[in-house]
């Protein structure tokens, strides 16, 4: 009786013929394939297949190549072009200006954070929209000038001057960068297409934002107009980004007037009247604009 041939090792084994899948699934599972059974012990790498399922796609692929790199591989860098763009970025927008208006400004007047946060947080939230809602072409200019518009209104709040006048370009600044982030902000919501929860976070941001346009308004007419607004029947003094008027401006927008805060100066009243019409119509003209976008999308 002839012996049976012993079969070489790494036998009914075959060697992966695709370069993509066996970078996607590096370091890969070596597994025999079905019908061989011999041959415990350790194989080669180059005789085993990976077990890969099906081909993947060239989106799988280039997510495979990102994840599974080889221990040691430094991590790929993220580019300005990669971060959140469009859409994706109307809620961490509107998560920074909750932040900013319920948070830290409290924080700031009560003493436990230096009013210089504030205009970090600001600045911040102006750079983050602007280059977030900007097209991917168009982005480096976007951060250029939204960082020249916010390095002003901080370079202004960081020196504190006791003169208010002093600091009429930091309240000029920020009044522009926040009315053109509001700009973005409603042109990206409001435009034609389909309506997610991510646009209806950006209707709301925008609502936020006019607020802090029309603070912004305030103290610049307190700086020209001393005593313009009273406070318990006190003149209210002009200052950045003061939480005093940031109060007044939402309780004016929403049309709420507790009456603690009044405007008393004609110019000053003129603003408290347009920014209440602001608000109303806001909410009627963005409201109908939403409902009607999503009836066209169902209709299609």
């Amino acid at each position: 009786m002839t012996a049976a041939r012993a079969s070489p090792p790494g036998a009914g084994l075959e060697r992966p013929d695709d370069p993509d899948a066996d970078a996607l699934h590096r370091p890969a599972i070596l597994r025999p394939r079905h019908g061989d059974h011999g041959g415990g012990g350790d194989a080669a790498p180059g005789r085993c297949r990976p077990v890969t399922g099906h081909d993947p796609s060239a989106a799988r692929l280039r997510l495979g190549r990102r994840w599974n790199r080889e221990p040691g591989t430094p991590r790929r860098r993220l580019t300005l072009r990669e971060l959140p763009q469009g859409e994706r970025a109307l809620n961490p927008l509107l998560v920074m200006l909750l932040l900013l208006v319920l948070v830290a400004k409290p924080l700031v007047e009560l003493g436990l954070l230096p009013r210089q946060t504030v205009g970090g947080m600001v600045l911040l939230t102006i750079l983050a929209g602007l280059v977030g809602l900007a097209p991917a072409e168009r982005r480096f200019r976007s951060l250029l000038m939204a960082g020249c518009i916010g390095a002003m209104g901080l370079l202004i709040l960081a020196i504190g001057s006791a003169d208010p006048r002093a600091q009429l370009p930091g309240i000029l600044g920020a009044m522009l960068a926040l009315s053109l982030l509001a700009s973005a902000v409603l042109r990206q919501s409001l435009a034609s297409g389909r309506i997610t929860l991510r646009r209806i976070q950006g209707a709301i941001a925008a609502y936020l934002l006019i607020g802090l346009v029309f603070a912004c308004a305030y103290d610049l007419v307190a700086t020209f107009v001393p005593g313009a607004f009273a406070q318990n029947g006190q003149p209210l003094a002009a200052r950045v980004l003061s939480g005093d008027f940031v109060f007044f401006s939402f309780v004016t927008l929403t049309s709420t007037g507790y009456g603690d805060m009044v405007p008393v100066h004609p110019v000053a009243r003129t603003l408290a009247m347009l920014e209440l019409l602001t608000g109303q119509l806001y909410l009627a003209v963005v409201i109908a604009r939403l409902v009607s976008l999503e009836i066209a999308d169902r209709g299609r």
